[in-house]
């Protein structure tokens, strides 16, 4: 809620900071909308930037949908926001996770308590969106049980493939057992 590297847009902002190996710090930068906004995740960019993802309860890079929505963004090496995007539902959405693809762009991983991209299947289903370096989303997959289901890591597998983990819980009258 301060003003750490600008004046606080609303309620909570976001602020991303780059140190050397000496502990310099190169720059800082902060963001966000009047409402709430988090950063979740983040992971480094094969051409020495960034992603950096969370939920905002705003319009960040997009109308906002519900009650929270997923957003990613990408910073250059120098600081500079080169793109964000935002995704959501009518109910609760946001990035959980962060892998960089190896060429130029990101996996987003992320829990919607909505229909994201499909029909909900539970109290929670994982979302994972594709997105390129220019921030365009390259394809999307919700999934999810009749239970409850987030992402906590994604990495890439060394083989053109994609690990994630998280965890699951059931549902029993609006509590959740993990």
């Amino acid at each position: 809620r301060g003003s750490l590297a600008a004046t606080n847009a609303g309620d909570t902002d976001v602020f991303i900071a780059r140190y050397d190996a000496s502990k310099t710090q190169l720059w800082i930068r902060q963001f966000g909308t009047p409402g709430a906004d988090e950063a979740w995740a983040m992971t480094p960019d094969s051409a020495g930037g960034v992603f950096i993802g969370g939920l905002t309860t705003g319009n960040l890079g997009a109308v906002h949908a519900g009650s929270g929505d997923a957003w990613v963004a990408r910073y250059d090496a120098s600081g500079t926001r080169t793109w964000v995007r935002q995704y959501g539902s009518m109910e609760h959405d946001r990035t959980r996770a962060l892998a960089s693809d190896g060429a130029g762009g990101v996996f987003v991983a992320g829990s919607t308590q909505g229909s994201l991209f499909s029909p909900t299947k539970g109290a929670e289903d994982i979302f994972l969106i594709r997105v390129d370096e220019f921030g365009s989303s390259l394809w999307n997959s919700q999934i999810g049980t009749t239970g409850g289901e987030h992402p906590t890591s994604v990495c890439l597998d060394g083989m053109d493939g994609l690990l994630m983990t998280g965890g699951a819980y059931l549902c029993y009258e609006g509590a959740h057992k993990v």
